[in-house]
């Protein structure tokens, strides 16, 4: 999807400068790429520090 976009000129692009309700705020499309990014590595984290808790728990519990 990134790299679709990437590859588009602006004249082909459908939402070039089309602007995107994004949690409660007006985004252009390149700023949602970054939040998205953002957003995997955010869920990264969780993700690390459930695995984290879920190993303490078993430690705990044994």
């Amino acid at each position: 999807m990134i790299a679709k976009g990437k590859r588009r000129n602006k004249e082909e692009a459908p939402f070039h400068g089309e602007k995107v309700f994004f949690y409660g705020v007006n985004w252009s499309r390149e700023d949602t790429l970054y939040m998205d990014i953002i957003m995997l590595i955010i869920m990264k984290w969780i993700l690390s520090d459930l695995k984290v808790v879920l190993i303490i728990l078993k430690l705990i519990f044994k």
